[in-house]
């Protein structure tokens, strides 16, 4: 089973905060946290030209991810998605 979850840009909880709940919700759930198929993905205007630093050390950064069958973009563009149509 594949669950997703957002972090807003301004939040009072940390993302490893965030994760660590999840990875309790797991075990008591009798399920597992593949952190080898887990990816993370920053979402940001076009225009923007800064880049955060990485805070989850084990999970990757990606710049697109396939979800539901639609591919979203770190850039919010849709070409990629576009493109396999």
């Amino acid at each position: 089973m594949t669950r997703h979850f957002f972090v807003p840009e301004n939040t009072d909880i940390d993302i490893s905060v965030k994760i660590e709940h999840f990875r309790c919700w797991a075990k008591v759930n009798h399920m597992i946290m593949n952190l080898l198929t887990t990816k993370e993905i920053v979402f940001c205007r076009p225009s923007a030209r800064s880049f955060l630093p990485l805070c989850l050390t084990e999970i990757e950064r990606v710049v697109s991810a396939k979800l539901f069958g639609v591919t979203f973009c770190s850039n919010l563009k849709f070409d990629k998605n576009v493109k396999t149509f």
